[in-house]
């Protein structure tokens, strides 16, 4: 099981070096567009589209990293003040909550994902994309979510059986 946690945690790591590769590409298209439209008058018709479709993959690149890190909104107020054991009993069962609705949305997405590409669905705009390659990251996001989610009531449990 060790070794299946390692690897998840490599894997969240690769992730988030591609969303930062993909931050910089988002960086160069903007600075592009942004020197063609106002030095040589001749703006783009893709950098808009190409961007917006880099900033949702950047976006559910990085959810499972950020949750590994405990990097995510938490509001503790409640949680501050009970026991160690309390704590550690709510925040296994909110995991527990989240991993499930997570993969609600994975499993949902993966329909969707499926329609999108049987059906040709496309963007109606001048690149005229097909949508699946880019909803493609939602379900396989939500899932490393749920595992992310899974393992971490996991962890909590432990330490709820740890504490006196």
């Amino acid at each position: 099981m060790d070794r299946v946690g390692v690897f998840f945690d490599r894997l969240n790591q690769v992730l988030m070096w591609i969303a930062g590769c993909l931050l910089l590409c988002t960086v160069l298209v903007v600075c592009f567009e942004v020197c063609m439209r106002y030095f040589l008058g001749r703006p783009t018709l893709w950098s808009l589209e190409v961007t917006g479709h880099l900033l949702v993959w950047i976006t559910f690149l990085g959810t499972a990293w950020a949750l590994q890190g405990e990097a995510h909104v938490v509001i503790d107020f409640f949680i501050q003040r009970v026991s160690p054991r309390t704590q550690a009993m709510t925040n296994g069962t909110t995991s527990i909550v989240c991993a499930l609705a997570c993969l609600c949305i994975a499993l949902f997405g993966v329909q969707v994902l499926v329609d999108q590409f049987v059906r040709g669905l496309v963007f109606p705009t001048a690149l005229a994309l097909p949508m699946w390659p880019l909803f493609v990251i939602i379900p396989l996001s939500f899932f490393l979510l749920f595992v992310q989610f899974s393992r971490r009531a996991y962890r909590f449990y432990q330490r709820k059986e740890a504490s006196p």
